[in-house]
């Protein structure tokens, strides 16, 4: 287990690393390349997430047992990176599947489509995220 700030971090170094020389040759990519990085779990930062997958509740001191309960983490990344860009169906969809789908799951355009016209807490989320992660502001 590490700390989410921590976790977003570390994806995003190793994504710098792997992604060097495509950088690059090609830096225009970079910068939408960290956000996806930074961008690939913040559903976490749902208070859902952290009560049910983490066993965190802010009014008692710690649960006795984590849930075993599905709680979505990838859809606001994917749903925030979609506003920002402000892409549609029949434009580039790449960065927003590439999130929703980091766990697999996905198999189409129409399935994303889907899954996000039900995040309405994206753009909340990235104001919380932003409190450890300032590098989402830039």
């Amino acid at each position: 287990w590490q700390p989410l700030k921590a976790h977003t971090e570390g994806v995003c170094a190793r994504l710098e690393h792997h992604l060097h020389y495509l950088f690059e040759a090609v830096p225009e990519l970079e910068p939408y390349a960290k956000l996806t990085a930074y961008l690939h779990d913040l559903g976490k930062y749902r208070d859902d997430f952290q009560k049910h997958r983490l066993g965190w509740n802010p009014e008692k001191a710690h649960e006795e047992k984590f849930s075993d309960r599905k709680v979505s983490h990838s859809d606001a990344g994917a749903r925030f990176m979609q506003l920002l860009l402000d892409m549609r169906r029949e434009e580039a969809s790449e960065l927003p599947f590439v999130i929703a789908s980091h766990h697999g799951r996905l198999k189409d355009v129409d399935a994303l489509v889907s899954r996000l016209q039900n995040t309405a807490d994206a753009e909340t989320l990235v104001k919380v995220a932003q409190t450890e992660l300032p590098e989402l502001g830039e």
